[in-house]
């Protein structure tokens, strides 16, 4: 045997590119399509192509990071309360569960959760979140995807605060996390966050709540912050005795529509004998719309004068005659005068929160 030394090949002249390795597999599919020669130049070219996109690729990759990095940096510090000092600001940079989370903050598809991400260090800094459900937060951050955090943070809220619907009455935290068809994406989304933990039965857990309160500052979890406004706690009685009237309807229920904007719920009742008592529980205050007949109000008086003693009551007559009514505690009188619905609605209305900031100063709702 020939004692000659064979020619040394380097790591890099054995070890592919990036590029190269791939080619191979390019080019057995390339293979497979009639008409296509798979001669030198163009092995080459595609060669060229691939190791172009490899480092744009690359390149794109890294910019996105050190961009998501600033961001969640800055959204970290930028808070208002708790406020970090220098002190508790390295401790957390020394954490490993802060190191954690900017791993997985890095590692995740949507760029959008890096505020979240941002929240929930915050949050192990100033001790908002017990140790014994940090790793469990983090992995839960990590798997569920923006849209299942925002249905997480919609029923904290309506948790927390009497959220006025398009339409109805109220606005649980059921209202957000009903699973819908099993199969759809909604029910995927609520399974999710129930094999978490966060949910059950429609309803939010200890766990959930935490969470959501992990991932969004104080000013993210109120009404506002997703669109919505709460009830202003009063709920009116708009006493007519003239149901039958198709304009008396038309002014009751365009009145109670203009409450409802004005955060009041509201209830369309006649005072009589029977429910009286319990209209004096359930309402706040009352508006008395008095139109030109007056005989199903005279036979109900007594009762609607004990009423009226005891819930703040707005008088409003059609006609003169009304305000022949001494005996009702009123605290103000509104008069048709030739004026439109629209207009008698604002006066109402004005009259009604003016009373309304009175009986908050003394206290009351």
């Amino acid at each position: 045997m020939s004692d000659e030394k064979k020619p040394s090949r380097s790591k890099e002249a054995t070890q592919p590119s990036e590029g190269r390795a791939v080619v191979p597999v390019v080019a057995k599919v390339l293979a497979e399509i009639p008409g296509i020669p798979l001669v030198g130049p163009l092995v080459g070219s595609l060669f060229d192509l691939l190791k172009e996109r490899t480092e744009r690729l690359r390149a794109s990759i890294q910019r996105e990071q050190e961009e998501r990095l600033a961001k969640f940096y800055g959204d970290m510090i930028d808070g208002e309360s708790p406020a970090l000092d220098e002190q508790v600001a390295q401790a957390m940079l020394d954490d490993k569960d802060f190191h954690a989370i900017v791993r997985a903050c890095l590692a995740d598809i949507e760029a959008e959760k890096t505020e979240a991400y941002a929240s929930m260090a915050r949050s192990f800094a100033t001790h908002a979140v017990e140790k014994q459900w940090r790793r469990h937060f983090i992995l839960a951050l990590r798997d569920l995807s923006a849209e299942e955090l925002e249905i997480l943070r919609n029923a904290c809220i309506a948790k927390s605060h009497s959220l006025i619907p398009a339409q109805g009455s109220s606005m649980n935290e059921g209202y957000f996390l009903k699973g819908g068809a099993p199969g759809t994406p909604r029910s995927i989304a609520i399974a999710n966050l129930a094999a978490r933990g966060f949910v059950h039965d429609e309803k939010l857990s200890v766990a959930g709540g935490a969470f959501a309160q992990a991932c969004w500052r104080p000013e993210q979890l109120t009404p506002g912050a997703i669109g919505y406004r709460v009830w202003s706690g009063h709920n009116i009685a708009i006493v007519s005795y003239e149901l039958g009237s198709s304009a008396a309807v038309a002014l009751a229920t365009s009145l109670q529509n203009d409450l409802r904007v004005a955060g009041a719920k509201s209830n369309i009742i006649a005072i009589t004998r029977s429910n009286g008592q319990q209209a004096r529980l359930l309402s706040t205050m009352a508006i008395l719309l008095v139109g030109p007949k007056t005989e199903h109000l005279d036979a109900n008086l007594p009762y609607l004068v004990e009423f009226s003693k005891r819930v703040p009551t707005l008088l409003f007559c059609e006609a003169d005659q009304g305000l022949s009514y001494e005996d009702l505690a009123v605290f103000g009188r509104v008069q048709r005068g030739g004026r439109s619905d629209e207009e008698v609605i604002a006066d109402i209305r004005s009259r009604v929160v003016e009373r309304s900031a009175a009986m908050a100063g003394r206290g009351r709702v």
